[in-house]
Parts: structure tokens; C-alpha cells; sequence
């Protein structure tokens, strides 16, 4: 019954040939395709920097693209940051400093007036802190 079963489940020499050509009819459809997309969706370099430029953006950002606009110490912080971003060389960290960076200094808002604040912590939270940090 076990050799039955085993017989019946396998395919056929025809369709074994028939996939692997099937397969491959299908990923070059797919190959040919991505290209006509890719190559549709591409934006020239040209394009890219008139569009840049008619939206009047500029880089570095101007002291009134800063959340909060009237915080010298915020823009400074963030000033020196996009400054070090720019010193890193591997594009990958590169690329997620500038993404954290523009968020911050740009795009989300701050809940505090000037950009920090303070608070009084708890003393027994401040006691452990303090007792953790003579421990080493």
C-alpha cells in the first residue's frame, strides 16, 4: 500500500521537465516587467534637482525649518549633528543618521517650551541611581 501511494504521488518525466521551463518562462516575464517599472519610475538626476529647487528647499535647512523655529540651542544641537552625520563614511548609517536627525530637528514637534525639560525624580528613584553608581 506505502509503495502504491509513493508510485501514484510522483510526477511524471513530463512535468518534471514541464516546471523547471514553466519557472523560468515565469521569471523572465517577472525580470522584464520589474524592468519596464523600475525604468518608469525613475526620476532623472536633472528632474530630481529642478523639482528640489522648485519647491525651494535648501540644504543645510534654514533657522525656520526648526521645531521649535525660536530655539537657538535646539537649532545648534541639531546643526552640529547634521555636521557629524555628514562626516560618516558607510552610506547604511549614514543614510539612518540623517533619517533620526531630520526627524528630530525638523519634523517632530517638541512638548516643551524651549525644547527640554526638567523634573524633579523621585528620591527613592534617585537614592538606588545614586547608591548603583558608587557600586560601580
Amino acid at each position: 500500500s506505502h509503495n502504491i501511494i509513493a508510485t501514484e504521488s510522483r510526477p511524471t518525466m513530463a512535468l518534471l521537465l514541464f516546471e523547471p521551463m514553466r519557472i523560468a518562462s515565469i521569471l523572465t516575464v517577472l525580470t522584464q516587467l520589474l524592468a519596464i517599472i523600475d525604468q518608469s519610475s525613475c526620476m532623472q538626476e536633472e528632474d530630481r534637482v529642478a523639482e528640489y529647487h522648485a519647491r525651494h528647499w535648501q540644504w543645510p535647512p534654514p533657522p525656520s525649518d526648526y521645531i521649535p523655529k525660536d530655539s537657538p540651542g535646539w537649532r545648534s544641537i541639531f546643526e552640529r549633528r547634521f555636521e557629524q552625520t555628514a562626516r560618516i563614511v558607510d552610506l547604511n548609517p549614514k543614510y539612518n543618521a540623517y533619517m533620526s536627525t531630520v526627524h528630530s530637528a525638523l519634523l517632530a514637534p517638541n512638548f516643551t517650551e524651549y525644547g527640554w525639560g526638567l523634573t524633579r525624580a523621585p528620591p527613592d528613584l534617585v537614592e538606588a541611581l545614586l547608591e548603583n553608581l558608587k557600586r560601580g
